[in-house]
């Protein structure tokens, strides 16, 4: 045997123990493959012919992961990059990877995030209407310029919204909730300035937070059987656009009122009163840092209506407030208003209502265009309340209805409620808040004192004593209640008088109603703060 015959069989028998073969010929591909072993020792593994299903990894990439290398098996000794595969149908480099790749994340504001993954769902409600994009909704919004925005059809409005759910009333009009139009109603609510509303029945809020169920105070132990609004507290906007739970246990999943979760406990309320309006609030002190970031973009503003009528379909609310702490610069001031534009849009009269609630600080209320948000709102939620705290240099009325005589600049309900009406919103549409807390000023006497700002805090009116809330000192000039002691120092609060005198001014005014914060703060019987409003404004 010559020294080329002698070098083809070694060549021949070093083939055959790495497992190597030729190439199948063109024919053969159509055929059954079967894979030779890659190293001694290796089962053998079947391979479908082309387009025929997804190429499946050996076991050594499978356990590294598609595309990265592989060090063999520890008992070779191999640490090189995987050996070729004999058999090898053609064209195996465009086969689909086993485990598609990671969406890559959005590379600036102006590109629409992707949806969220399919395991995150559970944790708060998808949204079934279609995502939006810049290009879809008028192009690149870089420079934060308003844009046209296209107008929704009868057919888009009610999109998404299942047929059972949708009652149609005289004269063929939809209803998801099932309630009835009355004409009067019709007329309040799809003319902004009716100011026949400011006759009808005065708006009686409660505010909720969700996270009071921890101390088993659920929907139910507020007065509903006296309130005409409920605002669920609260929704919290994202960055992209969508709505999240505050805390999805509390909201979807505890034990509450025989149901699981405080949002479908709020939904049963109309169970009992039907003409109850239940509202979703979104943001709150904690939960507003991403409105300046959605209401700059107008596919972030699409997106978030569209997460809000979902939220109410799915809850079978009747509508959002929003709370948005705080527009306040002018650029921010000018975005709050097309946000609330995108919203009636997508929620209109007299199927929902749209509410905000603003503080009684000019700081915040001039960087808006009362007027212009006036026609999109139907209620504006004034926060009387929280005009003095542990921020503030000396001690003094918390929620003040009027100006003291020495102080003729310091913020009040009345100078807030005169500054809306100067600049054109209608005053029926003027809801005042009652605060169900009082705050406290240690080492202060009365107002204007200066106090201990470490040890200053808040407690809830029903945790206050029966004594103080009785025997509370009631100045009114100003219209507001306190008490002194050696522990808590200055304390200011509302009291049944104060809120009796506050209702009464409502109504000489005009104005909408009252609202509080909180439902389940308050306490029942004679002292109550919602009770005593009742009785004021329907007396």
């Amino acid at each position: 045997m010559g020294m080329l015959d002698k070098l083809k069989s070694k060549l021949e028998e070093t083939k055959s123990e790495l497992g190597l073969s030729s190439r199948p010929s063109s024919s053969a591909q159509h055929q059954q493959y079967q894979q030779q072993p890659a190293y001694p020792g290796q089962q053998q593994q079947q391979y479908p012919p082309p387009g025929q299903g997804y190429y499946h990894q050996p076991p050594y990439q499978q356990q590294q992961g598609f595309g990265q290398p592989s060090p063999g098996p520890p008992e070779q000794g191999y640490h090189g990059p995987p050996p070729p595969i004999p058999g090898r149908p053609a064209g195996f480099e465009t086969a689909s990877p086993a485990i598609p790749p990671r969406p890559e994340e959005p590379e600036d504001e102006t590109t629409p995030p992707p949806s969220p993954h399919p395991e995150l769902a559970k944790f708060r409600p998808v949204s079934p209407f279609p995502e939006s994009s810049p290009e879809e909704d008028g192009g690149d919004d870089d420079d934060d310029v308003e844009r046209d925005e296209p107008e929704l059809t009868e057919e888009e409005i009610w999109a998404g919204i299942p047929e059972d759910q949708i009652v149609y009333g005289p004269g063929g009009r939809k209803d998801p909730l099932g309630g009835q139009v009355t004409g009067h109603e019709r007329h309040r609510h799809c003319d902004p300035l009716g100011e026949d509303s400011a006759a009808s029945k005065k708006v009686l809020g409660l505010y909720y937070p969700e996270w009071r169920v921890y101390l088993n105070r659920p929907p139910s132990a507020m007065r509903q059987d006296l309130a005409t609004h409920i605002y669920y507290a609260f929704a919290v906007p994202q960055s992209n656009g969508y709505l999240a739970y505050m805390d999805y246990w509390a909201a979807a999943k505890k034990e509450c009122d025989d149901t699981n979760g405080c949002l479908n406990a709020t939904g049963k309320l109309r169970m009992k009163h039907p003409n109850l309006k239940l509202i979703l609030s979104c943001g709150g002190e904690t939960g507003s840092k991403n409105f300046k970031h959605i209401a700059a973009r107008s596919w972030k503003r699409i997106r978030f209506a569209k997460s809000v009528r979902y939220w109410l379909m799915k809850y079978r609310l009747n509508g959002v407030d929003i709370d948005w702490e705080f527009p306040d610069t002018p650029h921010n001031g000018a975005n709050y208003v097309r946000l609330l534009r995108t919203l009636r849009a997508y929620l209109p009269r007299p199927y929902y209502q749209i509410t905000t609630a603003l503080p009684a600080g000019e700081w915040v209320l001039r960087n808006i265009d009362i007027k212009t948000a006036s026609f999109y709102l139907d209620y504006l939620n004034l926060m009387c309340y929280d005009l003095a705290g542990p921020w503030s240099d000396k001690s003094g009325h918390q929620a003040a209805l009027h100006q003291p005589r020495w102080n003729h600049s310091a913020p009040s309900g009345d100078s807030a409620v005169n500054y809306l009406i100067r600049n054109g919103f209608p005053r029926w549409k003027i809801v005042i808040g009652v605060p169900v807390y009082a705050q406290y000023f240690p080492g202060a006497r009365g107002p204007g004192d200066a106090f201990n700002k470490p040890e200053a805090s808040q407690m809830e009116y029903r945790d206050v004593s029966y004594w103080k809330r009785k025997y509370a000192q009631v100045d009114t000039t100003v219209v507001a209640a306190s008490n002194v002691d050696s522990q808590k120092g200055f304390m200011s609060f509302d009291t049944p008088e104060t809120v009796q005198i506050k209702a009464h001014y409502v109504k000489s005014q005009g104005l909408g109603g009252l609202f509080y914060w909180h439902g389940v703060g308050d306490v029942w019987g004679s002292l109550g703060l919602v009770c005593a409003g009742h009785k004021a404004l329907n007396g």
